[in-house]
């Protein structure tokens, strides 16, 4: 009987990283983080021969070439900021504990068909309306890019927020977006400038 292939958490396996067995039968499974940062159960010997190569993400769904529509990329930022360490936003996301449900985490379909339901066009942000509670349905909804920022709890720049943003600066670095942290906090990159060299600022 051939032995059992021991892995490491961690240990990258084909195009995913292994992070632990899954029960299973004969065929072996297991939970593997995906590119995009979220975590999928696949057979173990697919992933190895690159046969399954994301948790979807990566795959046109069904037969309607979803990945070409906006709201995929809406998804997609959603689960990086939430998910991946890189991301220059994930500090306001995911090490805050902001998670996804599981029902969008795991299917873009089943989130881009509540959107659609849901008023969402082309123009629209996606926005929680508890900025400390998660991307679920009864935790969202869709607001104009203005509405957003004025609804936004980062849209007063008190000093908590002038020392997150300057104390993200040096933790990020090079990675440092002046962009994305404007967009997040709903101020121009001339705040975010002169925040982080320390000079006066008008909001």
């Amino acid at each position: 009987m051939t032995a059992r292939a021991i892995y490491l958490e961690g240990q990258k396996i084909g195009n995913m990283v292994y992070l632990r067995d899954a029960p299973s039968g004969n065929n072996r499974m297991a939970v593997f983080r995906c590119h995009c940062g979220a975590e999928t159960v696949a057979f173990l010997p697919n992933v190895k021969r690159y046969k399954t190569k994301s948790c979807g993400c990566s795959r046109t769904p069904g037969t309607h070439n979803l990945t070409k529509h906006p709201l995929f990329v809406v998804w997609y930022n959603m689960k990086k900021r939430c998910n991946s360490k890189n991301s220059t936003s994930y500090y306001l996301y995911g090490a805050r504990g902001i998670t996804i449900c599981n029902e969008w985490l795991v299917d873009f379909k089943t989130f881009h068909d509540w959107c659609i339901d849901n008023g969402w066009e082309k123009g629209l942000t996606l926005d929680r309306t508890n900025n400390d509670g998660n991307y679920e349905p009864s935790n969202c909804r869709f607001l104009t890019i203005a509405e957003n920022c004025r609804n936004s709890r980062q849209t007063k720049l008190n000093w908590d927020i002038i020392n997150e943003i300057r104390n993200a600066k040096l933790l990020l670095k090079e990675r440092f977006n002046v962009s994305e942290v404007a967009r997040e906090y709903g101020v121009t990159k001339q705040h975010i400038g002169c925040i982080i060299r320390n000079k006066r600022w008008v909001v």
